[in-house]
């Protein structure tokens, strides 16, 4: 499919962009080398984006949707919280430092791995179900 272009600004907000990929399937965002650094990505749809070499240090990536290019990425401090990242492509380049998977206002627990990171959170989510509601599967 031919890529189309879309200029996403910050004060667009997550909403415009993923109405913008609802309306675009086919499209695969190239994001490579951008800086989101600190950006507020909460709930962003980045299937399918290259985010190769971009900067998301300290960036909230909760609730998103991952399944992307995340080589040579800077991933340092960023909030993951409830991401869905079955199929990232991290790389031995990838900054992956102080990964964040506590919700704010929490005790923050933090990992080393996106990949570990996802792990950890379905494990505290299948421990917090099982202690509220006493049952194995919530």
């Amino acid at each position: 499919m031919k890529h189309q272009v879309f200029e996403f600004r910050r004060d667009d907000g997550i909403a415009v962009w993923n109405d913008w990929r609802t309306r675009n399937p086919g499209s695969l965002p190239d994001l490579s080398g951008a800086n989101l650094r600190q950006a507020n990505l909460d709930g962003a749809n980045l299937c399918g984006a290259n985010l190769s070499g971009a900067n998301l240090s300290g960036a909230n990536l909760s609730r998103t949707e991952f399944g992307t290019d995340l080589s040579g990425a800077n991933l340092t401090g960023t909030s993951i919280y409830g991401i869905a990242a079955w199929d990232v492509k991290p790389t031995a380049g990838t900054q992956q430092k102080n990964l964040i998977i506590t919700p704010p206002g929490q005790t923050v627990i933090a990992v080393d791995n996106i990949k570990v990171a996802q792990f950890i959170y379905l494990l505290l989510i299948e421990l917090f179900c099982c202690h509220t509601t006493g049952s194995r599967f919530g």
